[in-house]
């Protein structure tokens, strides 16, 4: 294990900064939040709500930088730091952006949890993308072990019995499956049961590639319909259009779904694998 005091001594002053605003962030309370300056590494950790917020003042003597803490655009500022009476039009906007906020930070979550899959562990904060391994994790924070196609702890997953194991397994084997391995069985009919690797889901779906990074692209692209449209649905037809109209075309395009995708239903995670005995047994809605 490596000491931290170590670890900081071989950082630069560019990284040193880095690393204490992800520590920072990472340990913040309930109701905190991080505000930091887009120019420099100055960062301040505000208390309360995000729309109680909406400027951060750079206190950073060779920076002094104002910016909006919603979408890190630069105000115009005088000498002494206040906002330039010219610029209240800009002003409004970014009042408007702090009225938003929490739309945003749902819309956010969904786009960063459609890239990099979150450990379902609530009070665990890493998140990662697998590789071209199985779909069983283990997460390096907590220790969670958990399934990467349906995004639940295995001890939350379907898992097949004693005597469907001993079914299938050679006389023995069946006291010896894992749990993790339990629930990859019989995955081809039943719908409750995910895949242990991507590329075998075209053997049963031959609308899935049979190349992994291909296959994961696919499965990311579901993923970030399912997630993005689930944030639509809880930030309201209405307050979607509020929102992009504030922050602009680039909060949807930059996510790489097109817009019509957004109010189409992908359908649940498990349905994606398209089969006649797996769409018998989907879990209910």
């Amino acid at each position: 294990e490596v000491v931290s005091s170590t670890f900081e001594r071989n950082l630069d002053r560019e990284q040193l900064g880095t690393y204490i605003m992800a520590r920072s962030e990472k340990q913040l309370g309930p109701g905190e939040h991080l505000n930091s300056c887009p120019k420099c590494q100055y960062f301040e950790i505000a208390v309360g709500e995000l729309h109680e917020v909406v400027f951060l003042h750079c206190r950073n003597e060779s920076c002094g930088h104002v910016s909006c803490i919603h979408c890190h655009c630069s105000l115009s500022t005088s000498v002494d730091g206040e906002i330039d009476a010219d610029t209240m039009e800009e002003v409004m906007v970014h009042q408007t952006h702090a009225a938003l906020a929490k739309y945003k930070k749902i819309w956010d979550k969904a786009a960063e949890d459609a890239q990099a899959r979150p450990c379902p562990n609530p009070a665990c904060t890493v998140r990662g993308r697998k590789d071209d391994g199985c779909t069983h994790m283990t997460c390096d924070g907590c220790g969670l072990l958990w399934c990467y196609f349906c995004g639940k702890p295995i001890s939350e997953c379907d898992q097949a019995s004693d005597a469907e194991v001993a079914e299938w397994a050679m006389e023995g084997q069946a006291a010896n499956m894992q749990p993790e391995y339990r629930h990859n069985l019989n995955w081809f009919t039943n719908g409750r049961r995910c895949p242990m690797y991507l590329t075998e889901i075209h053997e049963a779906d031959s609308s899935w590639p049979e190349d992994d990074d291909q296959c994961l692209d696919k499965y990311h692209r579901l993923l970030a319909r399912r997630l993005l449209r689930d944030a639509l649905l809880r930030i309201g037809e209405e307050n979607m259009l509020d929102f992009v109209e504030s922050y602009g075309e680039a909060v949807v395009t930059g996510t790489g779904i097109e817009t019509n995708l957004l109010h189409t239903d992908p359908g649940s995670i498990e349905s994606w694998i398209d089969t006649p005995e797996r769409s018998r047994t989907l879990p209910a809605p």
